[in-house]
């Protein structure tokens, strides 16, 4: 139910008169087994890792780009996880778009992965207000918001639902970029995850202004004026006059 749940947000057909419509109003999507068989009550991600890597191949070898978005996750850093995010862009051309977590890894300033790994692009929720309803993560790892309270999308057999969670704020910022990619293909190539720490700039911030719109500032300083990070955490503008720090 989760996944179909997802599935109609990412790539609803739209303009049919029935039901709902995606961002993505005329998107192609796969669905990729990421859990075992025979598992007992609610089933587990046992080969999520896997299962993004062959979407992102998938994507690759047939268009040379894919986008893929996981609506899963949990608490724990595993470097051989951030080294399959990091082959998966490098490598495989791929924009990996994860749920943040709705506070359930320990607390909603917990890091929240695969969301919290370099080169994914982390999505926390935003209630129906618009604002964060101190219930999904927020940390200094979150890229974006999206709307994640009362979220109406497809379920097993027929008719719809409403749901809330970082899983439904994830695809909609997916889906939103696969329409972008169906318009311009040129502009996705601008689309990079910026760094981790480039949010940690705002960690001051947050209480100050609306949390997204810190997050959207950060990602813009990372965009247009190129802030860098050498060896020894030093935060530089790669492109300033000066490299001033």
């Amino acid at each position: 139910a989760h996944g179909t749940h997802v599935a109609g947000i990412l790539a609803a057909t739209s303009d049919n008169d029935l039901g709902i419509a995606s961002t993505a109003y005329n998107a192609k999507f796969i669905s990729v087994k990421g859990s075992r068989e025979n598992q007992s009550g609610e089933p587990g991600i046992n080969d999520g890792y896997a299962a993004i890597l062959y979407a992102a191949k998938a994507g690759y070898y047939s268009q040379g780009f894919s986008i893929v978005n996981c609506s899963f996750g949990g608490g724990g850093y595993n470097s051989y996880e951030q080294d399959i995010m990091d082959i998966l862009r490098h490598d495989y051309n791929a924009l990996i778009f994860a749920s943040a977590g709705n506070g359930d890894a320990g607390g909603d300033d917990i890091p929240h992965y695969p969301a919290s790994y370099e080169n994914v692009i982390s999505v926390t929720a935003l209630g129906t207000n618009d604002t964060w309803n101190h219930w999904a993560t927020y940390h200094n790892s979150i890229d974006i918001a999206s709307p994640g309270e009362g979220i109406r999308s497809t379920k097993i057999g027929t008719g719809y639902v409403n749901w809330m969670g970082s899983s439904m704020a994830s695809p909609i910022v997916a889906s939103s970029i696969g329409l972008l990619k169906a318009n311009n293909p040129s502009l996705v190539s601008l689309v990079r995850p910026p760094p981790k720490w480039i949010f940690s700039i705002f960690d001051s911030s947050i209480s100050l202004i609306k949390y997204d719109e810190a997050c959207h500032l950060a990602y813009i300083l990372y965009i247009l004026l190129d802030f860098q990070k050498d060896d020894s955490g030093k935060i530089f503008q790669k492109k300033g006059v000066n490299n001033r720090p």
